[in-house]
């Protein structure tokens, strides 16, 4: 089963809160919503692999003779990545008033930061499943 979905969401409204700021830079209230939206919806992605059973996990991008898959999940993982998720909506409401009214930076900029760092927490285990890959002998 294909348990990427998160780490895709969120890149997704990465590109598209930059996006949205090219083509309506003045659009604050937009961005923010843009940002709440893709962050719950990543968050709901992750619930198949929260009730998934122990011992079990979900796998992405694996090679074609089933080997190696680049992308792997626990429910525990699945669990951490929920509250990645809740924890940065949670940031993106607290700060919804000052973003909203450009203080602190521009606010596609500070969305697009705070989506790809949620990202980057939620496929951290593909980063680090890299140096053992590289270093297997054939």
């Amino acid at each position: 089963m294909d348990d990427s979905l998160p780490v895709l969401i969120l890149a997704a409204g990465t590109v598209a809160v930059l996006v949205l700021d090219i083509a309506w830079p003045a659009a604050r209230q937009a961005h923010l919503a843009l940002i709440s939206l893709t962050l719950v919806a990543a968050g709901a992605s992750t619930i198949p692999g929260v009730r998934i059973s122990a011992g079990d996990s979900l796998t992405a991008l694996c090679a074609p003779s089933g080997g190696l898959c680049l992308y792997e999940v626990s429910a525990a993982e699945s669990l951490l990545q929920l509250l990645a998720c809740v924890s940065a909506l949670l940031v993106v409401l607290l700060a919804w008033r000052d973003w909203a009214h450009g203080e602190g930076g521009r606010t596609a900029v500070l969305s697009a930061l705070l989506l790809a760092a949620t990202t980057e927490l939620l496929h951290f285990r593909v980063w680090a499943m890299w140096p053992p890959c590289w270093s297997r002998s054939s």
